[in-house]
């Protein structure tokens, strides 16, 4: 179609290099005092961010794979690249309600099976776990 260009949707489907968490700071919080979801094979980590803080950024994501399990860098970066790929077709679940309400989260992914998962194993556990976070949200708010 020739219409108008929604781009709300466009910059929802994207994955930017902000979005990526790298501050030291924030991950040693994050892996401190960030509430923990486990659903084999992932370990999921929340926490809750000051929205006033001024990064744009609704939701900072740390993704990681287990070096002792996965020797080879190239089959991390393959399992990191379909994680990614995932979340970032599906972070409108955390988003809308991070938007909707204000709020700013960090947010460490982290795999921890044995073998190399496909795109549909990381789906049908991960998108579960992501609509359980603004659950999980609420209860550490409150």
């Amino acid at each position: 179609g020739k219409g108008p260009v929604n781009f709300f949707h466009l910059e929802k489907q994207s994955l930017k290099r902000q979005e990526m968490l790298k501050s030291k700071r924030l991950i040693t919080a994050l892996f401190d005092k960030g509430i923990r979801l486990n659903k084999y094979p992932f370990k999921l980590i929340l926490l809750p961010l000051d929205s006033a803080d001024d990064d744009a950024i609704a939701c900072k994501i740390l993704i990681s794979v287990s070096a002792r399990k996965f020797r080879k860098a190239t089959d991390r970066n393959r399992i990191k690249r379909i994680i990614r790929e995932v979340y970032r077709r599906n972070k409108n679940i955390i988003y809308s309600y991070l938007t909707e309400n204000n709020r700013k989260c960090a947010l460490a992914i982290m795999y921890n099976g044995s073998e190399i998962p496909t795109f549909d194993q990381v789906e049908k556990v991960l998108i579960p776990l992501l609509r359980r976070l603004p659950d999980v949200y609420e209860k550490i708010v409150e």
